[in-house]
């Protein structure tokens, strides 16, 4: 019994490692906190040396900035389940393209071209799935390797046939 829960005790802690990383500390435009925030909004263009952003914040804010220089990148946590916004245009004849990135990771780019070009990204709240999945995989098999009772464990047996197999 006592090594059935010293191998919950550590997966659960794994766990709470492995989402306290994934999902860092919430602000608006976190630079602080650990490490590089998780999700960048990145915009780059040619025809124009500075754009017109607005931006979706932690909690479904938006944020309107004129006349940034090119190229502009914004950082923040943000957890699964938040929607991920951006616009950009400039004016004049050029290309513009908005990207944002998840843990340095391009899930969604677009690029526009013309005059006054402007251009929408808009990510579905699902391309968080990977990391979290990713995680909690870690853990299961980090705990399946140093701790074999914990293979016996009903609940830590059903997370992984539920698709969540180790690694």
């Amino acid at each position: 019994m006592r090594p059935l829960l010293l191998g919950c005790i550590a997966v659960t802690a794994a766990l709470l490692v492995g989402m306290s990383i994934i999902m860092g500390e919430r602000g608006s435009h976190a630079t602080g906190g650990r490490g590089t925030p998780p999700v960048e909004y990145r915009v780059t263009g040619a025809g124009a040396s500075s754009v017109t952003t607005d931006c979706m914040m932690p909690g479904g804010g938006m944020v309107w900035k004129e006349g940034r220089p090119l190229p502009v990148s914004d950082h923040q946590w943000a957890v699964p389940g938040e929607r991920l916004y951006q616009w950009a245009m400039f004016r004049g004849d050029g290309t513009i393209t908005c990207e944002i990135l998840v843990e340095g990771e391009p899930i969604i780019t677009k690029t526009a071209e013309g005059e006054e070009p402007s251009v929408v990204c808009d990510a579905e709240t699902s391309e968080f799935d990977g990391p979290v999945e990713q995680s909690l995989r870690e853990a299961l098999a980090l705990s399946f390797s140093k701790q074999s009772v914990t293979r016996q464990n009903p609940y830590l047996q059903a997370l992984a046939s539920s698709g969540l197999d180790p690694v």
